[in-house]
């Protein structure tokens, strides 16, 4: 890792070299730039993915005719002795692949996105851009390491990461400031001025001739949170960076080509057990829908949406549908409303304001290829067009 790594620490050079990663460490991690001197991704592999392990488990087991078509996949992860007879994982597979985003600041230092483990070298490389002067709170792995190495560094957050400080981190983890909803009428983005004071003019652990307010190298990003799950409150917050064109998503995007060549979650690796384990995922989650446009991890707005969905196995159109019956079966009192569901149609609302941007890349976490210049929009377009005039609560219940 630290000799693929070194080959792309841009200390004085104005570019970056092209990264080679030699074999013994394709299957831990890639160094890749997306912009040179400006934008670049970590893609590790993810030590927490017991949950994605079992989701993708309880899909094939429960439909009999996932099971047949996965068997292949099956007698290999038994055969490496990650599943046992009855199907349970006998381990814990570290397969699924995350990408934290690095932008340098104007001023120095850098912005990351989706933080991933600190392997060795990888903190001397980003001390070397500056120190980290801020970072996103896409997902809620590796945390508490980000604010050890960097304690300066203003952590933003979201709601998810308020449940994870609460329950996962014991309260140890410091939150400088949990991003709001944004503007509904501007495409639900964030204004970055309301930020507190200490996250405004943070200086972080720059060196002293970049002493400059986090505010000034804020400048350069568009925050959007993007309406998710059930309830009000929950959202992704995707980062825009504009002197790169690039977009950092958590989630939307897992397919990076406009024929949706590649879908899937993944990377370079020969090891049998883990190329199974995507193999399975991919056709538990694209194949089974019939389309390489649908995101996997959708958001399900409704209650009687997600029921049928982990309770029944359902798909994605059944899930559309089924929301139609909520007032008949909870007898006219719709749960949906009850928990205050958010509308399908503001996720499209931000979508289609993230696609009026000059984008050259989405960078998405988990997406086995990135989507790139006119695909961008295309790509991201086609994901959600499921959903373009699906509504959140009841059919039946007012808007």
């Amino acid at each position: 890792w630290l000799k693929a790594l070194s080959l792309c620490i841009p200390v004085s050079s104005p570019t970056v070299p092209m990264v080679e990663v030699s074999k013994d460490t394709l299957d831990e991690t890639t160094l890749e730039v997306h912009h040179p001197d400006v934008c670049w991704s970590v893609t590790t592999i993810e030590p927490d993915s017991e949950w994605l392990t079992a989701a993708v488990m309880k899909l094939v087991t429960r439909d009999a005719r996932m099971k047949e078509l996965c068997a292949p996949e099956i007698a290999v992860l038994q055969e490496a002795g990650e599943l046992g007879k009855d199907l349970t994982p006998l381990t814990k597979p570290c397969f699924f692949p995350n990408r934290c985003v690095v932008w340098k600041l104007q001023g120095g230092g850098v912005v990351c996105y989706s933080v991933s483990k600190i392997l060795d070298g990888m903190r001397e490389w980003l001390d070397s851009l500056g120190g980290v002067r801020a970072f996103f709170c896409a997902h809620t792995n590796n945390l508490l390491q980000w604010q050890e190495f960097w304690p300066e560094a203003v952590c933003l957050g979201h709601q998810n990461t308020k449940t994870a400080a609460k329950n996962k981190y014991r309260g140890e983890l410091r939150v400088d400031w949990y991003l709001p909803l944004g503007d509904a009428t501007d495409g639900f983005r964030v204004d970055m001025t309301e930020a507190p004071p200490e996250v405004r003019m943070n200086v972080g652990t720059g060196s002293a001739q970049s002493k400059v307010s986090l505010a000034e190298g804020l400048q350069d990003f568009d925050v959007f949170a993007i309406p998710l799950g059930m309830r009000k409150g929950f959202a992704e917050h995707d980062v825009y960076h504009k002197p790169s064109g690039t977009l950092a998503s958590a989630d939307l995007v897992y397919n990076g080509t406009v024929a949706a060549e590649g879908t899937g979650i993944g990377w370079e690796t020969q090891d049998k057990a883990r190329l199974a384990w995507l193999s399975m995922w991919h056709k538990a989650n694209v194949q089974r829908e019939g389309t390489g446009h649908l995101p996997a991890y959708r958001h399900m707005l409704t209650l009687c949406g997600i029921i049928s969905h982990f309770m029944c196995i359902t798909t994605t159109k059944c899930e559309r549908n089924v929301i139609a019956a909520c007032c008949c079966l909870f007898g006219g009192c719709c749960p949906c409303i009850c928990c205050k569901a958010p509308d399908w149609r503001d996720q499209m609302k931000a979508i289609d304001a993230i696609c009026e941007l000059d984008l050259k890349k989405i960078i998405s976490c988990h997406a086995k290829v990135c989507p790139t210049g006119a695909d961008c929009k295309i790509v991201l377009q086609k994901s959600w067009q499921f959903a373009r005039s699906a509504r959140g609560g009841c059919a039946l219940c007012p808007a």
